[in-house]
C-alpha cells in the first residue's frame, strides 16, 4: 500500500507542477495497476500460500487422533508461543487488547497444553509499541482461560524474533519443543531457531488463507487481500534481513 501511494502521489505532483507529465501519468497508472492487482484475493493468496503452507502442524484435527505415544515424550512437554502485539486500554476487555494473531496463537497453545499431559507454556514477547509486554497480557488471558500459573514460563523482555530465539535456547537447550506462531511467521521463526541449533516442532496457526476452489469473490477487490499481501511482504523482507545478518 505505501509503495502504491508513493508512486501515485509523485505522479500527481508531476502533473500539478506541469513537469514531466508523461512520467507522472506512468507512475500513477503503475501505482493504480499494482493496487488493483494486489487487492484481488486470488492474487494475494498466491503470494501468501508459500509462507503459510510451508509447514503443517502434526497436531491438526485431522492427524491428532488417535494421538501417538511419542507426543507424550518429555521432549514435547514445552509449548512455546510467540506474541504478536498488544495495545493497552483499560476501557476494553483483555481479549481486545491483544492483536488477533496473538489471541489465535494463544488459543492454539492452550489447546495443545490441554491435550498433552504435564506440558508447560512458554509465552514470549516484549514491549515494542506499547508500555506493556504482549506476553504479560497473554499470560493473564491464559490464566483466565484455565491454565495453571505454575505451568507458565514468562519471557517478557524478548522484543523481536532473534531475541526470543536466544531466550528459548537458554530455556529448552537441545530438547525438542512445540512452536506456536502465525503460519506466515513460521518459516522465518523456524529458520532462525534452527540456525541457533534448536529443535522446534512447528504448530502454525492464524492462517489468513483457506485453500480451496476459486469463485467469483476471489476476483473481487477488497481490503483483506491487501492485508494478506502486506503480511507476506513483511515476512519476506524479514527473512531477507535475517539472512543478511546471518540469523537464518
Amino acid at each position: 500500500m505505501p509503495i502504491c501511494m508513493i508512486l501515485m502521489v509523485i505522479g500527481l505532483i508531476m502533473l500539478w507542477l506541469d513537469k514531466r507529465k508523461g512520467l507522472g501519468k506512468i507512475l500513477i497508472s503503475f501505482g493504480v495497476a499494482i493496487l488493483c492487482l494486489l487487492s484481488f484475493t486470488a492474487v494475494a493468496d498466491r503470494i501468501l500460500i508459500p509462507l503459510e503452507y510451508k509447514y503443517s502442524s502434526p497436531f491438526s484435527n485431522k492427524t491428532f487422533a488417535p494421538i501417538n505415544d511419542d507426543f507424550f515424550n518429555s521432549s514435547f512437554k514445552r509449548i512455546a508461543v510467540l506474541g504478536g502485539g498488544v495495545k493497552t486500554d483499560i476501557r476494553i476487555p483483555i481479549t481486545s487488547l491483544l492483536g488477533s494473531g496473538s489471541v489465535v496463537r494463544l488459543v492454539e497453545a492452550i489447546r495443545l497444553y490441554r491435550m498433552i499431559r504435564g506440558s508447560q507454556l512458554i509465552i514470549l514477547g516484549g514491549a515494542v509499541f506499547d508500555r506493556t509486554a504482549d506476553s504479560v497480557i497473554m499470560k493473564r488471558l491464559a490464566i483466565d482461560l484455565g491454565v495453571n500459573p505454575a505451568d507458565i514460563i514468562l519471557v517478557s523482555d524478548a522484543k523481536d524474533t532473534i531475541t526470543q530465539t536466544k531466550r528459548l535456547k537458554s530455556i529448552v537447550g537441545n530438547d525438542k519443543f512445540i512452536l506456536v506462531t502465525s503460519a506466515s511467521h513460521m518459516p522465518r521463526s523456524m529458520a532462525m531457531l534452527k540456525k541457533m541449533g534448536l529443535q522446534p516442532i512447528p504448530a502454525p496457526t492464524a492462517h489468513l488463507v483457506r485453500r480451496g476452489f476459486l469463485n467469483f469473490q476471489s476476483f473481487l477487490p477488497g481490503a483483506k487481500a491487501l492485508i494478506k499481501v502486506q503480511t507476506a511482504v513483511h515476512e519476506y523482507m524479514g527473512m531477507c534481513w535475517a539472512k543478511l545478518r546471518g540469523q537464518a
